[in-house]
């Protein structure tokens, strides 16, 4: 499909559909094959492809610079970099795009990232999760994604509480 897109370039929507087939190929590299570099170079030419159509709306794809940056942050949680989608996130305007869906996941994968620094953002990580429910609730509430960040941010609160150490030494826990 690519391959045939590559041919029409000179069609505005063909470069957004092109875009997102990279995205597209991106995540499958990194989650069914573990090619994080592969994945990671069908980014950038979704960037590159971005650059040259700017935001669009275009078949409710919404390409463009925001939507790949959003893409980027998932990835780089995927691919066991929290540092680097935490500095990707931080650059990004999720409003930016009409789709309250594509802005809960903007807030649900830095929620992830920042679940995966160590304990140290688990505050701001419970934030992101919150907001990511207020736009959209359904979405957020069914997302195995976020399902697992939230068990995952309970569980370390219930391990580094000093009431969670008093109840364990009551063998009470």
């Amino acid at each position: 499909a690519t391959d045939v897109l590559e041919q029409h370039t000179d069609v505005r929507t063909a470069l957004e559909v092109l875009g997102m087939l990279h995205l597209t190929s991106a995540q499958c590299l990194l989650a069914d094959r573990g090619q994080a570099d592969t994945a990671f170079a069908h980014v950038a030419e979704a960037e590159r492809l971005a650059d040259r159509t700017g935001e669009t709306t275009s078949w409710r794809l919404f390409f463009g610079p925001t939507n790949v940056k959003i893409w980027r942050v998932c990835l780089a949680v995927d691919a066991g970099e929290p540092g680097e989608a935490v500095d990707v996130a931080a650059s990004v305007n999720p409003s930016v795009l009409p789709s309250t869906n594509r802005q809960s996941t903007y807030y649900m994968d830095f929620a992830r990232a920042l679940a995966d620094m160590d304990g140290k953002r688990d505050d701001e990580a419970l934030r992101m999760l919150l907001t990511a429910e207020k736009l959209a609730p359904s979405f957020i509430r069914s997302s195995t994604s976020a399902q697992s960040t939230a068990r995952f941010l309970l569980d370390r609160s219930r391990r580094t509480s000093p009431l969670h150490g008093l109840c364990e030494r009551m063998a009470i826990a």
